[in-house]
């Protein structure tokens, strides 16, 4: 049987064994890390099944790409599953999005800076938030602007 190139593509790609439903993933943790006005800031936090809360572990940050004026935390979720399964506490961020009259860039950034001192702050008082080590790094696609 000869193999045609899209064929072989679309194998590589959608691996039938790996598909699963929305309804198999892990579902997130979510956390509220801010409150501005009356808009709730939530943090969607995946661990791999089993990780200990107390065991330190590698974090990193997702940000959804849409120009920091579009997006939601579900458009990295597979990402974020992928970063737990390798033992990381993945958060995928909610922050405000830009309508460039009372929201920028700016306070989009602001929410982001925010969650980085939510985790931190968790991980100085040793409360079961998150499993935060010193660094954490994140990970999004373009964000534009």
């Amino acid at each position: 049987m000869k193999w045609s190139p899209v064929l072989f593509a679309f194998l590589c790609i959608y691996n039938p064994i790996q598909a699963h439903s929305q309804a198999d993933q892990p579902k997130p943790e979510v956390r509220v890390y801010e409150t501005v006005g009356d808009r709730r800031l939530t943090a969607h936090i995946f661990r791999e099944e089993g990780l200990a809360r107390d065991k330190a572990a590698p974090v990193i940050i997702l940000l959804h790409g849409g120009g920091w004026s579009r997006g939601t935390p579900e458009w990295v979720y597979s990402n974020a599953r992928r970063y737990a399964s390798y033992g990381a506490v993945a958060v995928a961020v909610e922050y405000r999005l830009c309508d460039q009259a009372n929201i920028t860039p700016l306070d989009t950034m602001a929410d982001v800076s925010d969650l980085v001192l939510w985790l931190r702050d968790n991980e100085r008082r040793g409360t079961p938030a998150d499993n935060c080590s010193r660094k954490i790094p994140s990970d999004s696609p373009p964000l534009g602007g």
